[in-house]
Order: C-alpha cells, then sequence, then structure tokens
C-alpha cells in the first residue's frame, strides 16, 4: 500500500507503522461509511489470519456473549446449515478456527496457509457474526432448555451452560474469578461474561437478539488481519463480501445513547478507603475439604498502565518479585511455613485499562491470613529499603529478554498472540499497534534501570507501600460449594417448569429435536470448499542428525541435533533411561521429575538454585518420554541401524534448558551440577515440594478428567499407555496419596533413583542455528565430561509390561467399565479400543473416519443432543489405539451408549466421493500447521528415539489423500467391530444415586 496514500477506495488510513517486533508493518484503517475498522500486520507469512472482534462488555452473568459466541454459528444467511462451524472443521484447510469470550470483547479468528481456503474461511465468519439467523432453536440448544426424561426427572441442559458448570467445578477457576470480580467491583469485570450456571436461564431469546443487535455493527467491529495477502486484496475482499451489504443495511445500525466503546471508556472501579476482605467458597478439591485451610489471594489493583512502558514496568515488578520458587516475595512465603502451596494465579493481570497484581496461596490456615499480610508488605518494604537483588533483576529482564525473541506457538498461531495483544489497546480506542512495539519499550525501561538505582523501588513504593487498594480474598474448598450449586439449579428447574405446562415441554423439545436432526445434506452444497487432492504443499521434511559426541578420553555418548532458526536461542535436552529400575519404583519417578529441577545441588540452597536458573536461562524443566515403535519396514531399518546405542524404543527422564546462545556456558554449568549432586535431604523442601505436587495433581481432576479417563482406558492395551497412566495418570495419582506425611521415605527414595538413572547413560539433544552450534559444541562436551556421560544402559529385563500392568491398583485394567465419581457437576467419559498399524491404508481410512465421526455423529449426538462441551475421537496408529472422549458432559454413562450407537450408524453408511474428499481435506489441514522452530526440532528428536522416518510420514499422508469411499466404509466396519470385541471405557461422573450391578463406584 502506498506509504503516502491516505484512503483506499472507502477506507480511511489512520497510520501505517514498521513493528519491527513481528517484521510486519501494521495498517491502521476505518471504512468512513460504516466505522469498520481494519488493522493489517503485512508480513512475509504465508499463515494468514483474520479476526472478526467485538466490543462486548456484560452487564450480568448471564453469559449472553459467550451465548452469543457460540450460536451465530449455528446458520446464517448465505450458509443456512445448523452448524457451519463444525463443517468448516470437517472440510476445510484452516490451520485456526475458533470463536472465544473475553471479559469485555469476543473475537472470531480463521488461519490457513491456502489463500483460497483462507477467504473461503472469512466469507463464512464475515456472514455469521453480521447475518446469523439466530433461530429460537439454536438459543435453546447452545445456551439452556429444560427437558424430562423417560423417567420423569426434570433438568437443565445446554451446550454453554454445561460448559459453564464444568468450569465451576474448578476450584482454581472460581478462585480467579472472585479475585477479579472484587478489585475491579462496579465494572464488567464483575460479571463473568462465560456465564454463571445460576444466571444463565435467566437470559431471555429476546434479550439474545437485542445484545447482538446492540454490539454486532460494524461501527463496533475491529477487524484483524495478519500474514502475506496484500491489504488492498483483503479489503477489495471485505467490500465485496461483507461491506457492500452492511452499507445497504445501515438502517438496522441505529445511533447509540453509548457505544459499548464509551461504555469501556467509562468503566471505573469501586475505589476502597482502605483494604477489604471477602470470604467465599470453592468446590473441594479433596474429598476430605471441611471448609478448612482455605486459599488465600492478597490483591493490589494498581495504575492503568496505558502505555507499554508501564505495561513492561508492572511485569518486571512482578517477575521480580515471584517469577519462581526462590524470587523474594515468593521465597519468604515459602519458607514461613505458613501455607502448603502457592497458587498458579500470581502476577500481573494487565490491561490497557486495568492492571492488577496478585500473590495467591493455598492451604492457609485462617487465623494465619493477617500474618501472611505483614509478611508481605515487610518483605517489600525491605526491598524498598536495601534494595533489590542484582541477580532477581537480572532473572526478571533474562526471562522478558526470551520472550520477545522467541516464536510461541501455543493453542493456535503465533499471530493469534499478536491479535490479542493489539486489542488490548484497540479495544479501549487506542492504535492497535501500541502494544506490539515491545523492544523499544523494554530497551527504554532498561535503560531506566541502569541510570537510576531507585527506579524499580520507587516502582515498589507506588504500587504496594502507598497503595490501599488491596483486596484480600480468602477462598474455603468445601462441600457447601458443590451443594448451593445443586440447590439453586433445583430452584431454577422449579422457576421453568412452572413456565410451561409438561405437553408445551414435550412440543418444545419435539421442535428442538427436529432442528437438531434434520437432514442437511443438500444445503451442504452452499458451504465454500476446497479439495485438497488438488492443492500445491510443502510439508517440512525434518531431518535429525546424529553422531557419537566424543569428548575427553576418547568417551562417547549418543548426540542429536536439528538445526533450525531459532533466532539465538538454545534448547539443550538430556535424557535419563528410566527403564532401568525396577517395576515397582515406577510410581516414585513422578516426584523425581517434579523435584529435580526444584531442589539445591552441590552445596546451593534450593532458593540459591533457583536464582542461578532464572539469572541464565529461559527455562529449565523435567519431563518423561515415552512411546511405542511402529512396525514398518522403514521402522525396522532404523531399529537396525540404532539399537546398538540402546535409545531407540526406551522409557524417559528428559532435562531441559532454554537459554540464550551467549548464557550456553553458565547454564550447562549449573545443569551439570544438578545432575551429579542433587540435594534430596533438605526435608522442608522435599515436604512442600511433595505437597506442591500432590495439590496441584488433585485439582487438576476437575479440569483434565478427560484426559486422566482417555489415559486409564488406554493403559490396558501397550506397554507405552500403561507406563504414562503410572506417570501421569490417575493410577499415580492414588498412589502419591499414600506417601502423604512419609517424608523421610520419599527423600531417601529420590536419593536412591536419581543415583540409578543419572549413572545409567544419557542422549543429548541440542536444537539451535547453525551459528550457535558452532558456537556452543565445546561446552556440550565440558558438560559431557563433567558428567561422564556414555551410551545408555540396557532396560530392566525384569521390568515387563505385565509387571507394569499390576501397578496399576486404582482400579481392574480387565474390567469393560470403571466408574469413578466426584464432587463436580459435570463429568467426562473415554472408550479405547484396538485400530490398525501406522502408515498403511487402512490406518489413513481410519484417521479419516474418525475425523469425520468427531465432525459428524459424535457432535450430533453427544454435543449437540445431549449437551456435553466437547465430543471428539482419534486413532493413534503407532499405538494401534482408537480413541473416543467426552468433554465437561452431563451424563458420561449415557454418552458411552450414544457412542455405540454412533459406531453402529457409522458401520452402516455408505459414503459418496464428494464426503470422503470433504473429510480428508479436513484431515489433512492439521498437516498443513505450521511449527516453531522448537517443536520441529522437539518432533525430529523423538522420532528417532521411536523408529518414526521421515519417509514413513511422507506415505502416510500421502496414503490419507488417497482414501476411497469403499476403505473409509470398511474402516468404520473394523471400528464398530474392534470397539464390540476389544473396548475398555471410563467414566468420571459427578455423585450421584446409580446404583447397578454393573458399575463399581470408585470415588475420587
Amino acid at each position: 500500500m502506498n506509504i503516502d496514500a491516505k484512503e483506499y477506495k472507502g477506507f480511511e488510513i489512520i497510520s501505517q507503522d514498521n513493528i519491527p517486533d513481528c517484521s510486519s508493518k501494521g495498517i491502521y484503517l476505518r471504512h468512513k461509511k460504516t466505522g469498520l475498522e481494519v488493522f493489517h500486520l503485512l508480513n512475509e507469512d504465508t499463515e494468514n489470519l483474520c479476526g472478526f472482534c467485538f466490543r462486548t462488555p456484560p452487564e450480568t452473568s448471564n453469559g449472553i456473549a459467550h451465548i452469543l459466541e457460540h450460536s451465530v454459528l449455528c446458520g446464517s444467511e448465505k450458509y443456512p446449515l445448523r452448524d457451519p462451524f463444525i463443517n468448516l472443521e470437517n472440510q476445510s484447510l484452516k490451520t485456526y478456527l475458533n470463536a472465544l469470550t473475553g471479559p469485555i470483547n469476543t473475537m472470531y479468528p480463521v488461519s490457513s496457509v491456502i489463500e483460497e481456503d483462507y477467504f473461503n474461511l472469512v466469507s463464512v465468519y464475515a456472514d455469521s457474526v453480521f447475518f446469523p439467523n439466530l433461530k429460537r432453536e439454536a438459543f435453546m440448544q447452545e445456551a439452556y432448555h429444560l427437558e424430562k426424561d423417560g423417567e420423569g426427572n426434570y433438568s437443565i441442559q445446554g451446550v454453554v451452560y454445561n460448559e459453564m458448570k464444568g468450569v465451576y467445578s474448578s476450584f482454581d477457576s472460581i478462585s480467579y474469578k472472585s479475585v477479579i470480580s472484587s478489585i475491579l467491583k462496579g465494572t464488567p469485570f464483575d460479571k463473568d461474561s462465560g456465564g454463571d450456571p445460576q444466571e444463565i436461564p435467566d437470559l431471555t431469546y429476546e434479550q439474545y437478539l437485542a445484545f447482538h443487535k446492540k454490539f454486532y455493527r460494524p461501527d463496533n467491529c475491529l477487524v484483524f488481519l495478519y500474514g502475506n495477502i496484500p491489504t488492498e486484496k483483503q479489503l477489495d475482499f471485505l467490500q465485496e463480501f461483507l461491506i457492500n451489504r452492511l452499507e445497504q443495511r445501515s438502517n438496522l445500525y441505529p445511533k447509540l445513547t453509548e457505544t459499548p466503546l464509551e461504555t469501556i471508556q467509562k468503566m471505573s472501579p469501586v475505589i476502597f478507603d482502605k483494604p477489604i476482605r471477602e470470604d467465599s467458597y470453592g468446590p473441594n478439591v479433596m474429598e476430605k475439604d471441611k471448609d478448612e485451610n482455605p486459599s488465600v489471594y492478597f490483591t493490589w489493583r494498581l495504575p492503568p498502565a496505558d502505555n507499554l512502558e508501564k505495561s513492561i514496568e508492572q511485569r518486571l515488578i512482578s517477575e521480580v518479585l515471584v517469577q519462581n520458587d526462590g524470587s523474594p516475595l515468593t521465597k519468604a512465603i515459602i519458607n514461613s511455613g505458613l501455607i502448603t502451596d502457592v497458587s498458579p494465579y500470581n502476577g500481573i493481570n494487565g490491561g490497557a485499562v486495568f492492571s492488577s497484581f496478585t500473590i495467591g496461596m493455598d492451604g492457609v490456615k485462617k487465623s494465619n491470613v493477617s500474618k501472611l499480610q505483614k509478611l508481605i508488605l515487610k518483605t517489600i518494604n525491605n526491598l524498598v529499603k536495601k534494595g533489590i537483588n542484582q541477580d532477581d533483576i537480572d532473572c526478571a529482564v533474562m526471562d522478558l529478554e526470551i520472550s520477545t525473541k522467541e516464536v510461541r506457538r501455543s493453542a493456535g498461531p503465533f499471530s493469534l498472540t499478536l491479535l490479542r495483544r493489539a486489542l488490548k489497546g484497540w479495544t479501549v480506542g487506542k492504535s492497535p499497534s501500541q502494544e506490539l512495539l515491545i523492544q523499544d519499550a523494554f530497551d527504554s525501561v532498561k535503560a531506566k534501570i541502569n541510570a537510576n538505582p531507585d527506579y524499580l523501588k520507587n516502582l515498589l513504593k507506588e504500587y504496594f507501600i502507598e497503595n490501599n487498594q488491596l483486596c484480600i480474598n480468602v477462598v474455603t474448598p468445601s462441600p457447601k460449594f458443590a451443594k448451593t450449586c445443586r440447590e439453586n439449579e433445583e430452584k431454577q428447574i422449579a422457576r421453568l417448569r412452572s413456565l410451561i405446562s409438561d405437553k408445551e415441554l414435550e412440543e418444545q423439545t419435539a421442535i428442538l429435536r427436529k432442528f437438531q436432526e434434520q437432514d442437511e445434506t443438500e444445503l451442504l452444497s452452499c458451504l465454500p470448499h476446497i479439495n485438497a487432492r488438488k492443492i500445491k504443499y510443502t510439508i517440512p521434511q525434518i531431518h535429525t542428525d546424529f553422531q557419537m559426541l566424543e569428548y575427553e578420553n576418547g568417551r562417547q555418548v549418543p548426540f542429536m541435533c536439528n538445526i533450525e532458526p531459532t533466532n539465538g536461542i538454545n534448547y539443550f535436552s538430556v535424557c535419563f533411561p528410566i527403564d532401568v529400575v525396577d517395576a515397582k519404583d515406577y510410581p516414585y519417578l513422578p516426584l523425581l521429575i517434579y523435584m529435580i529441577t526444584e531442589v539445591g545441588w552441590n552445596g546451593l540452597k534450593w532458593d540459591e538454585c533457583a536464582t542461578l536458573i532464572n539469572k541464565y536461562s529461559g527455562s529449565f524443566s523435567a519431563a518423561s518420554i515415552t512411546g511405542e515403535c511402529p512396525n514398518t519396514d522403514l521402522a525396522n531399518q532404523i531399529r537396525t541401524e540404532y539399537e546398538k546405542y540402546n535409545f531407540i524404543g526406551r522409557e524417559w527422564l528428559c532435562i531441559r534448558v532454554k537459554m540464550l546462545s551467549e548464557n550456553t556456558k553458565p547454564c550447562l554449568d549449573f545443569f551439570a551440577d544438578c545432575i551429579r549432586n542433587p540435594d534430596f535431604n533438605d526435608k522442608r523442601r522435599i515436604k512442600h515440594l511433595f505437597d506442591e505436587f500432590l495439590a496441584d495433581f488433585e485439582s487438576s481432576v476437575s479440569d483434565s478428567g478427560h484426559l486422566y479417563m482417555n489415559s486409564l482406558s488406554g493403559a490396558y492395551f501397550n506397554r507405552s499407555k500403561t507406563v504414562d497412566e503410572l506417570l501421569s495418570g490417575i493410577s499415580n495419582l492414588h498412589f502419591v496419596r499414600t506417601l502423604k506425611g512419609k517424608t523421610n521415605i520419599i527423600s531417601k527414595k529420590m536419593q536412591e533413583l536419581s543415583r540409578k538413572i543419572f549413572s545409567s547413560g544419557a542422549v543429548i539433544d541440542l536444537i539451535c542455528d547453525a551459528k550457535s552450534k558452532t558456537s556452543s559444541m565445546e561446552y556440550i562436551k565440558q558438560f559431557a565430561s563433567k558428567l561422564e556421560l556414555k551410551m545408555p544402559d540396557c532396560a530392566n529385563d525384569k521390568t515387563t509390561f505385565e509387571s507394569l500392568k499390576k501397578l496399576v491398583e486404582v482400579c481392574n485394567l480387565e474390567n469393560e467399565l470403571n466408574y469413578f465419581e466426584k464432587d463436580i457437576q459435570v463429568g467426562y467419559g473415554s472408550v479405547n479400543f484396538k485400530c490398525s498399524s501406522y502408515a498403511t491404508i487402512e490406518a489413513s481410512a481410519e484417521a479419516v473416519y474418525s475425523h469425520w465421526l468427531s465432525s459428524s455423529l459424535l457432535w450430533e449426538k453427544i454435543r449437540t443432543v445431549c449437551g456435553a462441551y466437547g465430543a471428539f475421537a482419534q486413532n493413534d496408529s503407532v499405538d494401534q489405539l482408537f480413541s473416543i472422549i467426552t468433554y465437561r458432559d452431563p451424563n458420561p454413562l449415557k454418552s458411552l451408549d450414544q457412542i455405540e450407537e454412533c459406531l453402529r450408524l457409522g458401520a452402516e453408511k455408505s459414503f459418496t466421493e464428494e464426503e470422503v474428499i470433504k473429510v480428508i481435506t479436513g484431515t489433512f489441514s492439521s498437516e498443513l500447521k505450521p511449527r516453531t522452530p522448537k517443536t520441529l526440532g522437539y518432533v525430529g528428536f523423538e522420532r528417532l528415539l521411536t523408529c518414526i522416518h521421515q519417509d514413513d510420514v511422507n506415505k502416510r499422508i500421502k496414503l490419507t489423500l488417497e482414501v476411497t469411499p469403499e476403505q473409509i466404509h470398511n474402516a468404520a466396519i473394523r471400528i464398530y467391530e474392534s470397539f464390540k470385541k476389544f473396548r475398555r471405557e471410563t467414566v468420571l461422573c459427578p455423585k450421584s444415586d446409580i446404583v447397578s450391578s454393573k458399575i463399581n463406584k470408585i470415588c475420587l
């Protein structure tokens, strides 16, 4: 676009800026007639993203913004399908497709690396947000409706309603809601934009329609564009497919008394005369919770971060205080003995309007709340008086430095992160580029730190010592919370029943079912799609170099390396074999993995080590790696070539460090000290880490029950799945609970296992750019020499699959169904059974079938009709396991029956060529998602460990594109037969009075 231009067709060009932080040109425009705003980050990235964003500040917690986010995607003028969203999921080459509700805005982002597909997605989303059908049936399906089952029981169902019941089963989610609501009382942030299940049934259909009319208008729409498609082409497309229609309907958007922007700009939270305290209840994490030892959160409302420098200042102070366990404030709290664990919600919660800082603690006696308040203020006061340790400042600066260099892809493309950054200022009426020029602002803040020794101390004084905008939230885990939720739900059911007769309810349900089950085959042609078989595509060919790294005195250790454009960041891993230990020791390994990077070493205390880690590295962590090897000719060739090095098909404890290339030597020095001489004798630290590990484990069940159920139902079938269950599943939670109060045993076992594992050889992996490899190799050899690394020892031949399977004591893996229950509001279900092997046409057909199953029958039967938030199928042809999972499910047992019905219907279906081409396209889309340099390196490394050859990957993709209707039909029959013969099912349900001889209840 011409840099001197003032307008383009009907658009006024507000600004054009170079944004070097993301190698882009930022072009900011406003359509003169409709008021629609566009911001384009133009660059060379072929993954183009478009996001339609609306300011949607809520007035209540009835979830109206969230419900609209779901239901605008339930059919529109040009695309009158019941659910164009899931059809796009099924047949597009999207790399991202979603809709997201925030506290004061709602966004609809899509992305693709194929230009034609990108514009198809934008066309559907543009029509959906501005011209949705908003049928009453869609409102009932997505929001809530009253249901009566065959036994005469009444319930409230709805996709958003059940999703939010899942959210309200999470103690951490409820605590976070309480904190934000309290500190920002009197603003839209005080409300739950997602929806409180107690208030969702108060929403009326008329309010829902009015909300769309008020907020989904062009002068309240912010369109974010990213990628290499020229701005002019993007604007021409918007003009032709959207703006022309908006201009014709300008009478539908009357002038508002107060615009959404004005509502947001005049937000003003309640000002406290003095610090306040609010007590509330949350879901009980463990069965034994009885209104004791709540979580406590101290939250200061900070001055508005109305420019990027202020935002960086606040983040820097947060990093200094609570970045890690060795940071001064976190360390003081941990060492006080007044808490069990530090909360996951710590640090800055920043926006362009309001910012706050929270320090949260779990397991606090109510009598100790005032002691903690005094301790926190005393610690900050000491930092103001005596100054901040330079190492703590360096740690904070290092973390921010790496975050500005690293490209991350987490639950979406990196452009999604840029969209969120742009919206921080844009939503409140500022330039979208304001939050993107990070490096300049960061350099300015660093210069101020260097020029003024009191700079950070003055910020501490302003934020905390002289600031009485403090709220203390005391949230107690208690059965009372769930009891109150159930009572309120019963009241809502009674109220809804009073508004409708049984006959009217029956008629209403019949209308909803007709809407949900109508055949839309003929309508599918209205939806644009692309044939994956006809596009040109490039799949990254990942190449991992292998050598036996020779160091001092001719000793050698296996060394893998991937050269990637990492921008001067090195990702260094050392993997130690854990299959050298006895089977009985496997349940202890997760504690070793959790603790090894959190203890002291080489005579240093744990907090000194934490400071060292954060001074020189971006992260230092440990994890397990497991995996089966496929049985292909190429996989067997890899096994034959490399089995003499003892790293094929093993189980590993992998310790990883992320560092700037110039910090390689100090990082590898402390890494070696950690492995050579870890300190497990500090009993107080071991007890704290154990309590932290157990508390985090317990609280994760309510949020991630689907993952735990799937892990357990898969553990029956092969070794790697059994090991995964022992290391990270419910079985390990069951075991770890038995170690409560046994610090001495844990300490002794950690020493014993670390000595055994760290002396059993290793494999080294490095991901870096070419320049960094050259400068790092000598330090890596010194590292290997210090640890006397060698080729991995052979696995313990007594640690067999059967011996490991016997350790899964939480249930009987031989059972076809294992039933768990917990005091939660919604449940989770999983079924696993055998499927075909990797890189075969059968496996590719099953992959295509699983995609079709997720986006058709499972979506229709379990999500749409039964009200679960999610249901999906996946095939893992390496492990030869087919899984079906339900998520935030009001009735997982009923869903298991529905799964069987879906598989029966799938086996009976005849697929057309057109259907198969569409579902192949949707399946293939996952192959086109760009990967970060780090991810490419990790994938290459783990492929070599598990014998996955790049040519087998290429073959699998090629076979997927060639699947025929007959092959997918045969796959459906195979899957159904395997389900009937081999299935293992697990469910996690809300507590109930179900009594059945078929169900053995296990309480979690």
